[in-house]
């Protein structure tokens, strides 16, 4: 008689696993990366209009895209970022923004928020 062992298609050994996340090194280049864009952010947030420039419906547009079917190159994500989101977003850790409730924009914050986000 057969075990239920003996009836598993392949074993655990066969299964090969392939991460869809990046190399360690790959991550580390883009992780220095990304903290040198977010120092220049803050060294630069003064030179930001607080608000966005153009309206909701024409910054919709530069997102009006088909979704991709697979993942993308992080290069372009970032270049994304860069060209589509900063210069259309609104700057709450500005000097310049008087809101009622101002954001936790701070250096220290965006770094314990990086913490954070590496166990969820």
């Amino acid at each position: 008689m057969k075990s239920a062992k003996d009836n598993k298609l392949s074993s655990d050994a066969d299964i090969k696993f392939e991460s869809p996340d990046l190399d360690k090194e790959s991550f580390r280049k883009l992780g220095y990366s990304v903290i040198d864009m977010i120092a220049e952010y803050y060294e630069s947030i003064d030179d930001f209009p607080v608000f966005p420039k153009h309206s909701s419906a024409e910054i919709s547009k530069l997102f009006d895209e088909e979704l991709p079917d697979s993942g993308q190159d992080p290069e372009l994500i970032i270049k994304n970022w860069n060209e589509k989101i900063i210069p259309n977003a609104t700057h709450l850790g500005s000097p310049r923004y008087f809101g009622f409730v101002n954001g936790s924009g701070t250096m220290i914050g965006t770094l314990a928020d990086a913490l954070a986000l590496r166990l969820t």
